[in-house]
């Protein structure tokens, strides 16, 4: 019911975002295969979309491929990924992995999100990622 409550409430503020040009990006967020959680990269597509970026939103629990394929299709500048569970964190490295193999050096810039994150602060570095949003304060790249 809490998930319900909170989904509700977020497409009441959604509504009310002043649809701004969206001329900064195009981003692609996502949640990786076996990630349940999904209100807050669905929080963060929504800020991103509030503040002029174009986002396609994949929702969680995505297949690696299914990610591949959407990044392409959009033309991605950026691509989020979120994990909540630490058990997570090595599908977050594969998906990366093969961003990095897909497009080398013309790879979209990779922003990070959820617990997971919180506590592998250097994993954020080591995979070369733009940044981490663990809250949505922190959703602010260029």
């Amino acid at each position: 019911m809490a998930t319900a409550i909170t989904q509700y409430v977020m497409a009441q503020v959604y509504s009310r975002f002043d649809g701004r040009d969206r001329n900064r990006g195009r981003v692609v967020i996502t949640g990786i295969e076996g990630e349940l959680h999904q209100i807050g990269a669905n929080m963060v597509a929504d800020v991103l979309e509030a503040r002029g970026w174009n986002v396609r939103f994949l929702g969680t629990n995505v297949p690696q491929e299914g990610v591949l394929q959407a990044v392409e299709e959009h033309q991605a500048d950026v691509v989020g990924i979120s994990a909540t569970m630490l058990l997570g964190i090595p599908k977050v490295v594969r998906l990366v992995e093969a961003l990095r193999r897909k497009y080398q050096a013309a790879c979209p810039r990779i922003l990070l999100g959820g617990r997971a994150f919180i506590s592998t602060p250097a994993l954020v570095q080591e995979l070369g990622a733009v940044g981490v949003a663990p809250d949505l304060r922190s959703v602010c790249f260029r």
